[in-house]
């Protein structure tokens, strides 16, 4: 679990600026803050923006390099997105989000951003676990893919600690720098 107070929910059209900011200092190749707000309003509904803000002023406390999360995050479905235990949220500190798609009975996650200031404290894990909650819910989503830069070993062994499993390389799919994307698929378990 995250030490620091968090809500991971969905994002909402107030949102759009703070989100694009981020993805903007993040991602090689963000896309623009108006397409990011046709997402967040999406009506066909399958565009999912899920948000990490901070719950209170708690300090940051870093998790060391060795340590190993097991286990949940503490969360219940309370609406159409499951939230953290903590539900009082400071809207101006957005430390992440989490982009995915479902079509055709497939969710394709596009982007995980951690603020640079939020990582290695398990927010990743805990949007990456709340997303997947979510489309575990839904009866007609059967796999879950993605693409990630072949350096980012971090971003990797998250994904792999979820269930993910390399199916494929796309060669120089990434620019500024030039470099593979490891495509992921995870093969969703349904009762």
């Amino acid at each position: 679990m995250c030490p620091i107070n968090m809500t991971i929910k969905s994002a909402e059209i107030e949102h759009a600026h703070d989100i694009w900011l981020l993805a903007d200092t993040a991602l090689s190749s963000a896309w623009s803050e108006n397409e990011l707000a046709r997402d967040i309003v999406d009506s066909s509904n399958r565009a999912h923006l899920l948000i990490a803000c901070r719950a209170d002023d708690t300090e940051i406390t870093r998790i060391p390099s060795n340590t190993t999360m097991i286990g949940n995050a503490n969360h219940t479905n309370d609406s159409d997105y499951a939230h953290t235990q903590f539900q009082n949220c400071n809207e101006a500190t957005i430390a992440g989000f989490i982009h995915w798609w479902e079509v055709a009975g497939e969710a394709e996650i596009h982007n995980v951003v951690v603020d640079a200031d939020f990582r290695g404290i398990g927010i990743g894990w805990q949007m990456l676990q709340t997303a997947l909650d979510d489309i575990s819910a839904r009866s007609d989503i059967s796999s879950v893919f993605l693409e990630v830069r072949a350096s980012n070993v971090n971003a990797i062994r998250l994904y792999e600690s979820h269930g993910f499993v390399e199916i494929a390389r796309r060669k120089r799919y990434y620019h500024n720098p030039n470099e593979d994307a490891i495509v992921m698929k995870m093969t969703l378990q349904k009762s």
